[in-house]
């Protein structure tokens, strides 16, 4: 099913699923509610029969924003709540100024229909014997750092460092827990430089075992990675960082697709079972199939894959 489309009439016990491509099963996932959470902030809620979760606060899934199983136009979303007893999931939107996804969202209406890939994925992974967690993110990451605070339990301890526009980006959650929260306004977001990299680096550690969790810019998460693993020398079960988002991602999508050979696109139904030489346009034999050769190596297409943005 496209978008746009409206869904068909479903009978009381059918379960609508999208169809099989490329092997990735997908369920159909119909828009029901639409809130703005704040100025920036888009809350879709979905009904999505028969998604599980995995239980972890920051889980995420794919969503096909075109043809189901279509992997060029997936993006994959934080799950801000999911209540399995009415089939009904939660997914906040930071529309960003372009983008397939952002696009979708900006004009989001209840009826609409999209896939979403059945297949959970998280990150967050504190090991029980955490003292304190230190949550850093920007805009896209508030959806999961949200949910990370409201089933905390009581008696745990967070400290919040979060990047967002200005202070009408804020949100409020409700914890049973010990929160502390720092905002710093004005920076990232593919707006200006981020800081939530020194941040990170500035933080005095308190006391006990620690766990800390950070999502947002790839750039901005891999410098904080390389503090954490190469300075710090933290164990890989103490922290967990994810790149969300890419600055000017479309445009290196579009980039990295035009740049990749023909044979290695998605959906390309060109195979390399001999090639042409650049110089020469002389058909050859590729090297693993000439006379003499003990190489085999046969072709297996995959589907593109790719992180949270």
């Amino acid at each position: 099913m496209t978008l746009g489309e409206q869904p068909p009439a479903a009978t009381a016990d059918a379960t609508p699923t999208a169809p099989r491509v490329a092997d990735v099963s997908c369920i159909a996932a119909t828009v029901i509610r639409v809130a703005r959470i704040t100025p920036r902030v888009v809350r879709v809620t979905f009904t999505v029969p028969g998604l599980r979760g995995t239980g972890s606060a920051d889980e995420w899934v794919g969503i096909f924003f075109g043809e189901p199983g279509d992997h060029r136009q997936r993006r994959n979303y934080t799950i801000r709540a999911i209540r399995p007893e009415v089939d009904e999931v939660d997914i906040d939107f930071v529309p960003h100024d372009e983008g397939l996804a952002a696009d979708w969202a900006r004009a989001a209406a209840p009826g609409q229909t999209l896939a979403i890939w059945d297949q959970v994925g998280c990150g967050y992974d504190p090991p029980p014997d955490t003292d304190w967690r230190l949550l850093v993110g920007d805009a896209a990451a508030m959806p999961a750092i949200g949910r990370i605070i409201e089933e905390l339990p009581a008696g745990a301890r967070a400290i919040v460092v979060a990047e967002i526009v200005d202070e009408h980006d804020r949100q409020t959650w409700a914890s049973a827990a010990d929160v502390e929260l720092r905002w710093l306004y004005g920076s990232g977001n593919g707006r200006a430089p981020s800081r939530l990299e020194e941040a990170l680096r500035t933080f005095p550690h308190p006391p006990g075992t620690g766990y800390i969790w950070m999502a947002g810019e790839l750039r901005t998460v891999r410098a904080a990675r390389r503090h954490l693993r190469h300075e710090l020398g933290l164990a890989g079960e103490r922290y967990s960082l994810i790149g969300y988002w890419r600055t000017g991602g479309q445009a290196w999508r579009s980039a990295t697709r035009r740049s990749r050979p023909r044979w290695k696109r998605s959906g390309s139904a060109v195979r390399p079972t001999a090639s042409t030489s650049r110089r020469s346009k002389t058909p050859t034999t590729p090297h693993w199939n000439r006379p003499g050769s003990d190489r085999r190596r046969p072709y297996r297409p995959t589907p593109t894959q790719e992180r949270p943005t």
